[in-house]
């Protein structure tokens, strides 16, 4: 009986340090935040995700008929929402969030292991893969966000016009 004590005594003790393990300093994550090349990732994210945004735009204006006029605003349109775009997801701005994430996420170790894991040439590997992986599944979500956009109109749609009988009697 007093090993299972102190067993389940150890275990808690175990657990307990695992639960207070230090969080990562900001020199650790701003390192890690370095060498994942985070803020050239976000960079090249969104051209990205701008590119799918203006091929979606095109599709839409070519299959609706749309005039040259109406062509040219919505590119005026597309080039003020990628500065919008450009803006929010600064450095600056995101910084401090990651910070924030990571401190409150990760501990010191974990950070320690993800920093050598991207120093390695396996990791530098990956990070350079990452804008290539992040475009390509944003290209394979394209038809799901389409089709889940196209519902979703058509169910607004759908529910304007019951509104609107419902209103008429």
């Amino acid at each position: 009986m007093k090993k299972i004590l102190a067993l389940i005594l150890l275990g808690l003790a175990v657990l307990g340090s695992n639960a207070q393990a230090a969080p990562p300093s900001t020199a650790q994550i701003e390192r890690l935040l370095q060498v994942m090349d985070a803020e050239k990732v976000i960079d090249q994210m969104i051209p990205a995700m701008m590119q799918q945004s203006n091929a979606l735009m095109e599709q839409r204006l070519a299959s609706s008929g749309a005039s040259k006029a109406d062509k040219n605003r919505a590119q005026r349109m597309m080039a003020a929402q990628e500065a919008s775009l450009r803006d929010m997801l600064s450095w600056n701005n995101l910084k401090p969030i990651y910070l924030r994430v990571y401190t409150d996420t990760m501990t010191a170790d974990e950070v320690l292991a993800m920093t050598r894991f991207y120093e390695s040439p396996e990791g530098r590997s990956v990070m350079q893969k990452m804008p290539q992986l992040l475009q390509r599944t944003m290209q394979e979500m394209q038809p799901l966000a389409q089709s889940a956009m196209e519902k979703m109109m058509a169910d607004m749609e759908a529910e304007m016009t019951k509104g609107g009988k419902k209103a008429q009697e």
